[in-house]
């Protein structure tokens, strides 16, 4: 099992996309559930407060900073079998975009030009041109903050609702959740992906 590197003071506002925020007393990354766990094992021995940051984005950070364990997830990969994606919590929504469109699978092209992390569209159930991520989850699993436990939830346990869902208001770390997609035309799929990137360009830069 390898350490963690714990560094102190580290400045937040670099790793959002408003560049804003003052330091995280104590900062770590993390590639992997194993190193997750562990970071939440040394924040509940120290008795620190625990901030869970992602892609960054549709997050402003006080100037004051964090005063606790600021854990900044980097765990990647996804992976397709038949119509459904599970992937990773900090794989980008573009790069699902990608890949699903890349498959042939229709579900996921609306999310094209959409920001930050899939983790952090799921919790927030992002959305837009009439979708939203509670149209395609099947499951979500995460790590309990409090317990340690790995729980995996239905999609009707994730209380998906407007911008919302169980784990904006629990403390629990999302570290995989598997879409539903059906088949589609590749190139249909690639268009309207590229002009929501394009309407996104234009109009929420």
């Amino acid at each position: 099992m390898s350490e963690l590197l714990i560094e102190e003071n580290v400045l937040l506002a670099p790793l959002t996309t408003f560049k804003i925020g003052g330091p995280a007393k104590y900062f770590v990354q993390v590639a992997t559930t194993e190193a997750l766990m562990m970071a939440i094992k040394l924040a509940k021995k120290n008795s620190w407060s625990v901030f869970i940051l992602a892609g960054g984005s549709n997050l402003i950070v006080s100037d004051r900073g964090f005063e606790g364990l600021v854990i900044a997830i980097n765990i990647t990969g996804w992976e397709i079998k038949g119509y459904q994606v599970t992937s990773a919590p900090s794989t980008t929504m573009k790069e699902l975009v990608d890949a699903s469109i890349e498959e042939e699978l229709e579900g996921l092209e609306w999310a094209g030009g959409l920001p930050g992390s899939f983790g952090g569209a799921v919790r927030g159930n992002a959305g837009c041109f009439g979708s939203e991520m509670k149209d395609i989850i099947t499951s979500v699993e995460s790590i309990n903050i409090e317990t340690g436990e790995t729980v995996t939830r239905t999609h009707d346990d994730c209380q998906f609702e407007y911008r919302g869902s169980y784990y904006k208001y629990h403390p629990e770390i999302i570290i995989s959740a598997t879409m539903q997609l059906r088949p589609g035309d590749k190139v249909k799929l690639r268009q309207m992906a590229d002009e929501h990137i394009e309407y996104r360009k234009n109009r929420q830069p």
